[in-house]
């Protein structure tokens, strides 16, 4: 809605129940992608758009886009309540918002992707998809660094058995850093409320991941050091 104090292009959002804490978190602690459009590139979340940079035509070739990426650094803006704290470029935050010639697309290296969406919403499901994917890749191989320890008959730095272990590595603090699925949203919300972990959300239908859902059930973790949390 509109308030009535309120003057220009000013607005009053209001949001209630579980969508306030949806669009809480977005506001203050998501991290925001980098896409382009026919007229600009933006800073964003689901909830939170800056303009860093104007176009006065949509890019059209590889070699353009290259060149606006290859400027973009210093020139993206923060959305941060908090500070100042621009994204970094990475290889799954920046892509290409909308319509765009047939030729560009085709020629996208993987680092950039494309999404035919405007609204902010699709656009940032989309990013959203993309960290997914680059997460799992990551996931997968600390499984693989797993499994080639156990064949050696060395204890493991990486665990991907149970919920149970993992929450002897959180209460004991060896856990380094953990990548979890969406639906382990207790041990997520305690590792979130300590700030202990790094801590790697993996969104999307879990059935579908592989190794990260069929041996790892949802959930793999580093530790600082080799250790048996048997013995705990």
């Amino acid at each position: 809605f509109k308030h009535a104090e309120y003057e220009g292009n000013n607005w009053v959002v209001a949001y209630s129940e579980g969508d306030a804490q949806v669009a809480y978190d977005d506001l203050m602690n998501a991290e925001p992608c980098i896409y382009l459009t026919s007229d600009g590139v933006y800073v964003s979340t689901r909830y939170k758009r800056v303009l860093c940079r104007g176009l006065s035509s949509p890019v059209k070739t590889l070699k353009d886009l290259e060149k606006v990426v290859e400027e973009l650094p210093p020139q993206l803006r923060s959305v941060s309540f908090a500070g100042n704290e621009p994204p970094s470029i990475t290889d799954y935050n920046i892509f290409l918002a909308g319509s765009f010639a047939a030729t560009l697309l085709s020629a996208l290296p993987p680092t950039i992707g494309h999404v035919d969406a405007t609204s902010t919403g699709d656009i940032y499901d989309y990013f959203e998809a993309r960290k997914s994917a680059k997460l799992l890749e990551e996931a997968h191989s600390l499984i693989a660094t797993m499994l080639a320890d156990e064949a050696k008959k060395v204890q493991p730095l990486v665990i991907a058995s149970s919920m149970k272990d993992a929450a002897t590595a959180r209460a004991n603090s060896l856990m380094k850093r953990a990548f979890v699925h969406e639906s382990k949203k207790a041990f997520i919300a305690k590792v979130q409320r300590d700030g202990e972990v790094e801590l790697n959300i993996i969104r999307g239908d879990l059935t579908e991941m592989g190794d990260f859902s069929e041996l790892a059930g949802g959930i793999v973790f580093e530790l600082f050091y080799r250790m048996d949390l048997s013995v705990f």
